[in-house]
């Protein structure tokens, strides 16, 4: 952890020519009503180039490509030289980063759009990168570039850690530019604890784990007497609370 971000670029960078390329993947299908509850659904939370903030420009500044007319385009990269851009993504603790996609645009021959996922301790310390993206992978000049990022482990702790993401725009001219990037997420059950907290649901029950989780976060108190009734029949006016609380419901 204790690897300077640049030497985990330099890393990512010596990479770019072979381990890179293969890491396009389909883009994901995205439902029109997506949700963002649940350990099934996979969530997204997009970075958009104008949150990124410029760390290294050799000399160099950057702009936001600007068009008037039939369309406009925001998309940032450096106006001399290989410039890096960082931004870190705001996500919920204990949510599990799968997917990580990067949106660019590519009209350079010999330069590239970089993008490059660490894993950073309270202090900012990363390692090497967990995974890189290039817009060489692009099949058309602005597209996507994506990787399934499921085996690296990325799990949220917004208390010990964060999660950063460094973007290159290598021609020092309009020819390499980001639109933004993407990561998706999924969220999880809490682990079990060492020890119960109602006599009635040991951690050797089946639902221990998921007992647990309901009560360390407030949603239930059991039935009483340091008891949970993990057989008792749920009234429908119990199931309401356990539902309200659980998913935040509240009227406006």
């Amino acid at each position: 952890m204790k690897t300077t971000v640049r030497v985990g670029l330099c890393l990512v960078f010596a990479l770019l020519g072979g381990s890179l390329k293969g890491q396009e993947s389909a883009k994901p299908t995205v439902s029109s009503r997506p949700k963002t509850y649940g350990t099934d659904q996979l969530s997204y939370v997009r970075m958009p180039a104008s949150e990124f903030t410029l760390v290294d420009t050799q000399g160099a500044g950057y702009t936001d490509e600007f068009v008037q007319g039939p369309t406009l385009q925001l998309q940032r990269y450096s106006l001399d030289g290989i410039s890096l851009f960082v931004a870190s993504p705001r996500l919920p603790s204990g949510a599990l980063v799968t997917y990580f996609e990067l949106d660019s645009c590519d009209d350079d021959p010999e330069f590239d759009v970089v993008a490059s996922l660490y894993l950073c301790d309270d202090l900012g310390n990363c390692g090497d990168a967990l995974s890189g993206l290039a817009s060489h992978d692009n099949a058309i000049a602005c597209g996507y570039t994506s990787a399934d990022v499921s085996s690296s482990g990325i799990q949220v702790d917004n208390y010990r850690n964060q999660i950063s993401i460094i973007v290159s725009t290598g021609s020092g001219t309009s020819s390499t530019r980001f639109g933004g990037v993407i990561l998706g997420y999924k969220l999880q059950v809490s682990p079990p604890p060492l020890f119960p907290d109602f006599g009635d649901v040991p951690t050797n029950h089946p639902f221990f784990q998921f007992v647990e989780a309901l009560y360390n976060s407030g949603i239930t108190a059991g039935c009483g007497s340091g008891n949970y009734c993990p057989d008792a029949p749920l009234t429908r006016g119990q199931m309401a609370v356990f539902l309200a609380k659980a998913l935040g419901l509240q009227f406006q």
